[in-house]
């Protein structure tokens, strides 16, 4: 469907804002506040006065739960008020985080140019309008309550409308089962929105262009997970129908994640040169706005300086000043899955504890092979009990991040890892020559 304006539409869109919290994974040298989502706020609040736009879309998730509703107030209304002096409307729906606080949150504000759309699951329709006439309709739906597992297009059905319809939804798209309003990219298809405007998966995502499907993802990054770029987006319908968007580059922070095989380290000396170059190289432009680069590294493969790198890689990057370019690279995370060079067909061959562990390390390798039912079955559940206990749990809240799934596959990883360094052990011990 094609609509025909008399000017271009112009909006700006964003999602899971998360007003109140701070992004994890970064160090004392730097200030948590400096890249919280809040500063990230006043960045698209000025974007949207500087360009005078039509309005600003927020995709539900705008604050981070009750605990955080009074550090989220401040900033919120100052960038609300700005917007009002400028006569630019604040499109917003409720997701799961704010399901039970936005409300109150909006009331409590009493500014003409926010509006909360669909209250109680209820489905509510907004007119934009310019010099008096509805240029667009916005339908909106708010999450009652935490957790919807009903699809809340079963209650999608407004009548037709002549200006250009945009759909505004806090959503787990095409999941079924999902306690996150479950919808389907088939069904916003079928509907007669010009675009669907999506909340809840942090990752941005443009998943169809007509009708435009987009999800903005968060603008501001909040745990090393979430890597990429990320920032608002500017969402122009054009007289002709036509709809552009892209994404603006208002993030000053960026995660990344790289992997670095240390079987190509000729020394440890070469370690901040090889990391430097695997950064560069993976690292997705632009840098526009960036501030900070928080990166987690991952050191796999086989190499004679394992047990140096055990011993000294922690101390080697802590104390390593990087820069990309002219951005600061902080180091998030170590991740050491090296393993030592050790010649498994040669020690197979080996009688004894030695022979046999190196054969199963082989075994391991094999995608034909299973591991023993009986091991299988004591690994899996002194995994899964390790990963119930508060202190993994605390690791997860700490690094917002979901639970590791302990599957057959880890368990060979584990398995793995274990057998090559207990082989390096005995190594050491001149068990093996």
């Amino acid at each position: 469907m094609v609509y025909l304006l008399n000017d271009d539409l112009s909006l700006i869109v964003c999602g899971d804002l998360h007003l109140g919290r701070h992004p994890s994974g970064i160090d004392s040298r730097h200030d948590k506040i400096d890249f919280s989502p809040r500063k990230i706020w006043q960045k698209i609040v000025m974007e949207a006065c500087g360009e005078e736009l039509d309005a600003v879309v927020i995709t539900g998730d705008l604050v981070d739960r009750e605990n955080s509703f009074y550090e989220a107030w401040g900033p919120f209304e100052e960038g609300l008020r700005k917007l009002n002096q400028r006569a630019i409307p604040v499109i917003v729906v409720a997701g799961n985080h704010d399901a039970q606080l936005l409300e109150g949150f909006v009331d409590s504000l009493s500014l003409e140019n926010l509006h909360l759309l669909g209250k109680n699951g209820c489905w509510e329709r907004f007119p934009l309008e310019r010099e008096g006439k509805v240029i667009a309709y916005f339908d909106g739906w708010s999450y009652p309550f935490r957790e919807v597992r009903e699809n809340p297009l079963d209650d999608y059905d407004f009548p037709l409308a002549e200006p250009p319809v945009f759909a505004v939804l806090h959503t787990e798209l095409d999941k079924a089962g999902s306690s996150y309003a479950p919808v389907y990219s088939s069904q916003l298809k079928q509907t007669n929105c010009c675009a669907w405007f999506l909340g809840h998966i942090h990752k941005p995502q443009l998943h169809n262009q007509t009708p435009l499907i987009l999800n903005p993802g968060s603008p501001q990054p909040l745990n090393p997970t979430e890597v990429g770029l990320h920032g608002p987006w500017r969402v122009d319908l054009k007289n002709s129908g036509r709809i552009d968007c892209k994404q603006l580059s208002l993030s000053n922070l960026r995660y990344i994640s790289v992997e670095i095989d240390a079987g190509q380290l000729k020394s440890l000396q070469s370690v901040p040169e090889l990391l430097k170059n695997r950064i560069a190289k993976k690292l997705e432009r632009p840098l526009t706005g960036l501030e900070l680069l928080s990166c987690r590294v991952k050191f796999t493969g086989r190499t004679e300086f394992y047990q140096d790198l055990k011993n000294q890689l922690k101390n080697i990057l802590s104390s390593l000043e990087l820069k990309i370019e002219t951005l600061p690279v902080n180091i998030e995370k170590i991740i050491d899955q090296t393993l030592p060079p050790v010649d498994l067909e040669k020690l197979k061959d080996k009688s004894g504890p030695v022979g046999i562990l190196a054969e199963f390390i082989l075994q391991l390798d094999d995608p034909q092979f299973s591991v023993p039912e009986q091991l299988l079955e004591k690994i899996l559940l002194i995994m899964n009990d390790s990963y119930e206990t508060s202190t993994y749990r605390v690791l997860q809240e700490i690094e917002n991040s979901p639970p590791v799934p302990v599957t057959a596959d880890l368990v060979r990883e584990k398995l793995k890892q274990q057998g090559l360094e207990l082989l390096e052990t005995l190594r050491q011990q001149k068990e093996i020559d």
